[in-house]
């Protein structure tokens, strides 16, 4: 059966129609997973800052028991400080596997972005082509560095997250090995707390990026408003 160029027109326009009302809930799915990271983000932040303070104030119980030589104050201390270095230490593991998630999610994005843009590319080599398509070409190349560059930063937050948590838990083992009155164990202290501020910073950051990322979200679904409206037009 020959399909006439009417009938051809008219399933490309349906086809077409369709993936516009698709994109529309999938950039909905990616605001909304971008809301909840936000909202973990805000909520950690919260609590890395308080978690900071109390090893800052057992950190300098440590050293005062230090510098008294207090032998039985020292064993209390220490017990109370190694728990605390293995609760971060688990909370990092925990950060990991989030980042892990957040790559995932980011590479996805970057799939339906690029195949956003092979799609508008064909629709302005139809016949039909018009400025309302250029326009749609230029903005998902847009999405599509706006989504790599989003993956890149998730790429590199992922790594730095694993070397800061391989990093603790190598202080985490020499502090468990001090024996006695050891000076050393200062300096451990001070390298742990470094990573924990370390940590404070990358999730500041990460909060930044995620007030980046609402910013495009709300520029995309815009533009999927502005597209569907021109689809009823047409």
């Amino acid at each position: 059966m020959k399909i006439t160029k009417n009938e051809y027109l008219f399933v490309f326009a349906l086809v077409l129609g369709h993936m516009v009302l698709a994109q529309a809930p999938r950039n909905l799915r990616e605001a909304n997973n971008n809301s909840v990271e936000m909202n973990q983000n805000l909520t950690q932040l919260a609590k890395d800052s308080v978690q900071l303070n109390e090893f800052k104030r057992k950190v300098n119980e440590f050293n005062n028991a230090v510098s008294e030589k207090n032998q039985s104050k020292i064993t209390v201390v220490k017990k109370k400080i190694f728990w605390r270095m293995q609760q971060e230490v688990n909370q990092g593991e925990r950060k990991i596997a989030q980042d892990k998630k957040e790559l995932e999610r980011s590479k996805s994005e970057l799939r339906s972005s690029k195949r956003e843009v092979r799609r508008s590319r064909r629709d302005r080599r139809t016949p039909d082509g018009d400025i309302g398509d250029a326009r749609d070409l230029r903005r998902d190349r847009r999405d599509k560095r706006d989504d790599r560059r989003d993956t890149k930063d998730d790429k590199s937050d992922l790594e730095i997250q694993i070397a800061r948590t391989e990093q603790q838990k190598g202080l985490l083992t020499e502090f468990k090995s001090l024996q006695g009155i050891n000076v050393g164990g200062k300096l451990i202290l001070q390298r742990f707390m470094t990573t924990m501020e370390a940590d404070l910073v990358a999730t500041r950051m990460e909060i930044l990026e995620d007030k980046r990322e609402a910013r495009e979200d709300g520029r995309e679904r815009r533009d999927d408003r502005r597209e569907r409206r021109e689809k009823i037009r047409n």
